[in-house]
């Protein structure tokens, strides 16, 4: 019954254990592996409410209001125009490939600067105030995709919480083997209690400032999510 409950992406209760060595061993196990295959079906519930809420629902009523645009509006800005929102149509497409299952994506190894120095060039290039000063070569092997989503997340949450004026950093290092990037801000802040939980799915700070916002509070959620699918680890600090 526990098994079926299982395939049925149900938590069964755990089993006792109990009785001989080797009994105790294989339900010990099986309970953890319950346990697990729980947390990867909500991190994929977690991954499609995120990808079909913030994405797909923005980029509908771009596409109404662009085909209600009067006949006059310059046909070249809104050929340009379609085509970004197909190319967005496009990258959504892939994440929830990525969301079907990280181990059947292909990895690569690259060099994670050329990917943050692209992702900051559009994001300083449409007005945010970003300061990234590459370090030397950092080669790691990841999921080129999920890494650029963890990335936008990042520079999305912190450009949310940064006042006007506020300075936003981003770095990058070879630590040995492993490589090392942060997001730093001069935002509000975040208070102690609130740390060990804004990885979590769906918990927002509660602040006005972040209720005025808006958001899901999936954003952290699918970055803890990607990042440790990746074998990486992420935290926060907060001054």
């Amino acid at each position: 019954a526990e098994v079926e409950q299982i395939g049925r992406g149900q938590l069964p209760r755990p089993l006792p254990e109990t009785g001989p060595r080797e009994l105790v061993i294989f339900v010990r196990q099986f309970n953890r592996m319950a346990v697990q295959i729980q947390e990867l079906l909500a991190n994929r519930t977690t991954l499609l409410a995120g990808i079909s809420h913030d994405l797909r629902t923005p980029i509908s009523r771009m596409g109404l209001a662009l085909e209600m645009l009067p006949s006059q509006a310059d046909p070249e800005l809104v050929g340009r125009l379609r085509q970004d929102l197909a190319e967005m149509e496009r990258l959504i497409g892939q994440t929830l490939e990525l969301a079907r299952g990280l181990d059947n994506q292909e990895t690569e190894l690259l060099d994670i600067r050329e990917p943050i120095d692209t992702l900051v060039s559009r994001y300083i290039q449409a007005g945010a105030r970003l300061e990234w000063t590459p370090a030397d070569s950092c080669m790691i092997r990841v999921v080129p995709l999920a890494l650029q989503r963890v990335l936008t997340n990042l520079l999305d949450n912190a450009i949310k919480f940064t006042p006007r004026g506020g300075t936003i950093t981003v770095a990058a290092e070879a630590a040995g083997d492993e490589v090392v990037f942060s997001v730093s801000d001069t935002g509000v802040g975040i208070a102690p209690e609130d740390l060990p939980r804004i990885f979590e799915r769906f918990y927002r700070v509660d602040t006005t400032r972040s209720r005025a916002l808006g958001g899901t509070g999936l954003g952290l959620s699918i970055v803890r999510h990607l990042v440790q699918a990746m074998g990486g680890e992420v935290y926060v600090e907060s001054e």
